[in-house]
């Protein structure tokens, strides 16, 4: 588990200040201290020097991707994880360095997604294959994302297969992104990585209409699976992808939030490594994908 952002001390403490300037990148990874989900770090990187500050110890994290977003809402970064001896849970850090305890130990939360007013849209495991979606409010509480009726609890099959998810302001919807081969394929289980997208009600509480549906073959062999859903200029979305092979492959793409058109951007490989695109995002500093490449131990810039 990875994940690498864009945002506009002690083991377990936060560093004394965070605040976050446009073009950091926000690392979240085991790999920074070790090669299982047992430890780990949260780092903001300069993306133009490669230098990097630890903002949080984590003592282990979910094995789910996308349990790190940047909240303009909140100027905070949220995160799914355990620290200082205390058991998994979510978090804030905001700008100024304090480190919040959100709660929501006895579940856990990934595919965190920033939306309108204050919510954070959310995937929630507590060992359930086909659970509703759900969101944050502004107010940090729970709250279940409804179908068009406002009273039943909007699901997908396969959502176990859930692996990223992102916000559309424009649109206002949600983008899902799910690994080839799940049962939430547009027809079926496929080699294709799968984006579903949810068009949201006014007050973003409620799925209001038909659900689209897209796919693109990243590896034939399969196996692949998404790592990263980021806003790139324009309205469009950049979505990487994490497959098994070292060859060069579409491991970045470029998603129509409206349309679901998908189309690369850039591919990595071959290189010893190029199977460990663990996680990445658009970097508005650089103009350019980065990934995290946790084989080498290094951040790669594409453009």
């Amino acid at each position: 588990a990875a994940g690498v952002v864009g945002a506009a001390g002690a083991a377990g403490a936060p560093a004394q200040s965070s605040a976050f300037a446009p073009g950091d990148l926000l690392l979240n990874s085991p790999a920074t201290k070790c090669i299982s989900i047992g430890c780990g770090s949260i780092l903001r990187i300069d993306p133009l020097t490669g230098a990097a500050t630890e903002l949080v110890a984590l003592d282990s994290q979910y094995a789910w991707g996308g349990n790190l977003c940047y909240d303009p809402y909140r100027d905070a970064v949220l995160f799914y994880a355990a620290i200082a001896g205390q058991s998994a849970r979510l978090r804030l850090l905001d700008s100024s360095g304090a480190l919040s305890d959100l709660g929501y130990s006895s579940i856990t939360l990934h595919a965190l997604a920033p939306g309108a007013g204050g919510k954070i849209y959310v995937r929630t495991a507590t060992g359930s294959q086909v659970e509703p979606l759900r969101y944050l409010d502004a107010a940090n509480v729970l709250q279940v994302l409804f179908d068009s009726s406002g009273t039943t609890p909007f699901t997908l099959p396969g959502i176990h297969e859930l692996s990223d998810m992102a916000y559309d302001a424009g649109s206002n919807a949600l983008l899902l992104a799910f690994r080839d081969g799940t049962p939430a394929a547009c027809g079926g289980p496929s080699a294709g990585i799968v984006v579903k997208r949810l068009p949201l009600s006014a007050d973003g509480t409620r799925v209001a209409g038909p659900v689209g549906c897209a796919e693109f073959v990243v590896d034939p062999l399969g196996a692949a699976r998404p790592v990263g859903f980021s806003r790139m200029p324009g309205g469009q979305f950049m979505l990487v992808v994490d497959t098994n092979s070292n060859e060069a492959q579409a491991r970045m793409l470029v998603v129509d939030p409206v349309t679901l058109a998908i189309s690369p951007f850039a591919s990595n490989g071959p290189y010893l490594g190029a199977a460990a695109t663990n996680a990445g995002t658009w970097s508005s500093a650089l103009g350019g994908a980065v990934v995290l490449d946790t084989f080498n131990d290094v951040l790669r810039a594409f453009g």
